[in-house]
């Protein structure tokens, strides 16, 4: 009834200033409302695509476990300087810039075509702890017999760890955990991993 009005007003070339403000601000909350409902479902977008590939990547390493009986830390393909000291050689960051790229090993191994990255991989290039805020996958991987925090958490079995450090929408659930290996790490060391990683795989073999 309103737009009829002003279309009205329009064709017989009798229209006000007010009335022009008054459809200005209707077409601008219009397009602020269909903005935001789109973004949203960007992100959405975004964050069904992280989980996906976490699983992809969850496949491709059961697939390398199988042709190979191991799977690398990451120090020993060139993907070990995220921080000097305490996270050499056990993390993989997609936004890390050492060697050929994140989890390049599959790729070598002709399991990926090509390296998975965050959809925003943000910030780029950045090397420091993997909890950092910021889109990232990471890989994380320790040996059998290592003990965490004088023995709180003791990993009988070689024991791999991947996921996203950030979901934008926080679907229910997140932080999301799965897989052998999760329970001590995530329990024993909530520190270290709670609160800090948005979605996590964890494997043992």
């Amino acid at each position: 009834m309103f737009f009829n009005h002003i279309f009205r007003k329009i064709k017989n070339k009798g229209f006000t200033l007010i009335e022009l403000l008054v459809v200005v601000a209707i077409i601008s909350l219009l397009s602020s409302v269909v903005l935001v409902s789109l973004n949203t479902a960007r992100a959405k977008a975004r964050d069904v695509k992280r989980i996906s590939e976490i699983k992809q990547i969850q496949r491709g390493l059961e697939l390398y476990i199988d042709a190979h009986g191991s799977l690398p830390m990451p120090i020993t393909y060139g993907r070990a300087n995220v921080s000097p000291g305490y996270w050499d050689q056990w993390w993989d960051l997609s936004t890390s810039t050492a060697g050929a790229g994140f989890l390049n090993f599959l790729v070598t191994d002709g399991i990926f075509s090509k390296t998975p990255t965050d959809p925003q991989n943000t910030p780029t290039g950045h090397n420091g702890p993997p909890y950092f805020s910021g889109g990232r996958y990471f890989y994380f991987h320790v040996p059998a017999g290592y003990n965490y925090q004088g023995g709180s958490c003791n990993l009988n079995s070689p024991t791999y760890m991947i996921g996203a450090t950030d979901l934008e929408t926080d679907p229910p659930g997140a932080p999301y955990v799965s897989g052998s290996g999760c329970d001590c790490l995530w329990k024993n060391l909530p520190n270290a991993f709670q609160g800090q990683f948005d979605y996590i795989i964890c494997g043992q073999y």
